[in-house]
C-alpha cells in the first residue's frame, strides 16, 4: 500500500465516496463497523509507528546500541564455530593448532563454555538493557580469565596459535569491557 491518494486506499476512499460511505469492516479493536479507507489508515499509522506504539511487535530496548547487539551475534557465530569441533573431534581440533598434548575432557568443558556463552548471547540479543548488563558481566569475566591463562600458557612455552587465541579473547575483552562502562552510564 502507498501513502498516496492513489492505490488501494485512494481506491477504497473513491469506492467509499460513491456508495455514500456504504462499504465498511468490523473494527476488531473496537467490534464496531468503520468505513474500510479509515481503517487502512489507521493500520499504515500503526505500522509506521515506532515498535513501542505497537504491542504485537517485538520491542527492543533503545539504550542498548545496535552495534552491541550485532557483536552479541559475531560473538554467537564465533563461539559456536570453535565450539563445535571442540566437543566433537577434541584432538584433532587442538592438534590442528599446534598441540601435542590433548585432554579431550577439558577441551570438551571449554567447547560447551563457548556454545552456552555464544547461544545464549543469539538468544538474548533482543532484551533489554538488564540482561545485556548480566551478559556483559560474566562476558567480562570469561575473556579476562582467557586472557590471564592464555598469557601464562604462552609464558610456560604454550604453542605459537595461542598468541591468535590470546589476540581474539584481548579483542573481547575490549569490546565488552567498553561496552559494559558505556551501559553503566545508560
Amino acid at each position: 500500500m502507498t501513502r498516496s491518494s492513489g492505490g488501494l486506499r485512494g481506491a477504497l476512499r473513491r469506492c467509499d465516496r460513491r456508495r455514500g460511505g456504504a462499504l465498511h469492516v468490523i473494527d476488531p479493536a473496537t467490534g464496531t463497523p468503520e468505513a474500510v479507507s479509515s481503517f487502512i489508515d489507521k493500520a499504515i499509522a500503526v505500522d509506521a509507528a515506532p515498535p513501542s506504539a505497537h504491542p504485537s511487535r517485538p520491542m527492543t530496548d533503545p539504550t542498548v546500541p545496535d552495534s552491541l547487539r550485532r557483536w552479541f551475534v559475531v560473538h554467537f557465530a564465533a563461539d559456536v564455530l570453535f565450539a563445535a569441533p571442540m566437543i566433537v573431534v577434541p584432538e584433532a581440533t587442538l592438534r590442528l593448532f599446534g598441540w601435542t598434548a590433548v585432554d579431550p575432557v577439558t577441551t570438551r568443558l571449554v567447547g560447551a563454555a563457548l556454545v552456552g556463552i555464544g547461544v545464549q548471547s543469539l538468544l538474548g540479543r533482543s532484551e533489554g538493557v538488564e540482561v545485556y548488563r548480566a551478559m556483559l558481566s560474566l562476558k567480562c569475566l570469561w575473556s579476562g580469565a582467557a586472557v590471564v591463562g592464555l598469557a601464562l600458557s604462552i609464558a610456560q612455552g604454550a604453542p605459537p596459535m595461542t598468541w591468535a587465541f590470546l589476540a581474539i579473547f584481548v579483542t573481547f575483552a575490549a569490546v565488552w569491557n567498553y561496552y559494559r562502562l558505556a551501559l553503566r552510564r545508560a
